[in-house]
């Protein structure tokens, strides 16, 4: 099935296949438009992701439109692009998400944290490099003796995230909300990222809502 849809693809433009990315992924761009699209397979993990990014542009309207125009912004100069050794797409919109989150007032809320009794746990299984694995059994379990293959395993993940509006109106957003301009909120986003996120000792964390706080474990070099 999947076969003969890639072959149908291929034809109306160009597909590449990305090795550098974090999963597997068919890159195609359309002939015609130039439009680019990301194929890949069994990662749930993705739509759940996607889904995310989805009901967070349904909250403030003004995060969809910096969320477009900085990837425009860091297409024309270079610097996007996880193939190349860049940021990823998915990660410049996770910088914005976390920048939002910390604004006073905040203009995203956090929408993985659980505020009400009955948001249940759910369980999304995705591939995973085995080098990527917290547990050095389960390395080993999955190794190869081929240092040159790259080795995928089903690893879960707790997804859960709410995604109902009027709860998030009633329990997430913040009473007073931020009236700051689109223009502004990019301005203070370029301002936090250059001069006070040190990308060395510091993280981002959108999941639990934490401030972007210095990290022991985090390598340095």
């Amino acid at each position: 099935m999947c076969s003969k849809i890639i072959n149908k693809v291929a034809k109306k433009g160009t597909l590449t296949y990305v090795p550098a990315a974090k999963v597997p992924i068919l890159k195609f761009i359309e002939a015609e438009s130039g439009i680019q699209v990301d194929f890949n397979v069994n990662n749930l993990l993705g739509i759940t992701n996607s889904n995310l990014i989805f009901t967070y542009t349904q909250i403030d309207q003004r995060f969809h439109i910096m969320n477009v125009f900085l990837k425009w912004w860091a297409k024309s100069v270079g610097i996007i692009g996880a193939a190349h050794g860049f940021l990823s797409s998915y990660a410049l919109t996770l910088m914005i998400i976390a920048f939002l989150q910390h604004t006073e007032p905040p203009v995203l809320p956090c929408l993985q944290e659980r505020l009400t009794r009955d948001q249940r746990q759910q369980t999304v299984y995705y591939p995973c490099s085995i080098d990527e694995l917290d547990s050095k059994r389960r390395r080993h379990t999955y190794s190869t003796k081929d240092i040159n293959k790259i080795v995928y395993c089903m690893y879960e993940t707790d997804a859960f995230f709410e995604k109902d509006l009027s709860i998030i109106k009633e329990y997430y957003l913040p009473k007073e909300g931020n009236v700051k301009s689109v223009a502004q909120l990019i301005y203070e986003f370029f301002y936090f990222y250059v001069y006070e996120f040190d990308s060395a000792q510091m993280v981002i964390n959108i999941k639990d809502g934490s401030d972007c706080v210095q990290n022991t474990n985090f390598p340095t070099n």
